[in-house]
């Protein structure tokens, strides 16, 4: 019987971290431009974004420059991954932790 609760609470501790991970904030956004590694997209919501903060827009890491509206404009270190006119989910870049020991 403490089995079957023990494992029954792992399980619904698993399933809230899945369903957090998954509402975390995300921006689905059109790319309008590409010069150089200055990118401009065109978002729908823009929560969660402000200027200084560092993004990840497909495969690129970007910081965002500024915002107007639901225009973003960022600087990105593989911006050539990036082409005007794709759809992106541009979403806060996570933090890894450094290595200890190496």
């Amino acid at each position: 019987m403490k089995k079957t609760m023990v494992a029954l609470l792992l399980a619904s501790a698993f399933t809230f971290a899945a369903a957090g991970a998954s509402f975390a904030a995300k921006s689905e956004c059109t790319v309008d431009g590409v010069d150089g590694n200055k990118v401009t997209v065109t978002c729908e919501k823009c929560e969660g974004l402000q200027a200084g903060a560092k993004v990840k827009a497909a495969k690129a890491e970007c910081t965002v420059d500024g915002i107007d509206g639901n225009k973003v404009t960022m600087t990105c270190d593989k911006s050539g991954t990036l082409k005007a006119g794709e759809t992106v989910k541009v979403r806060p870049a996570q933090k890894r932790a450094a290595a200890e020991g190496c």
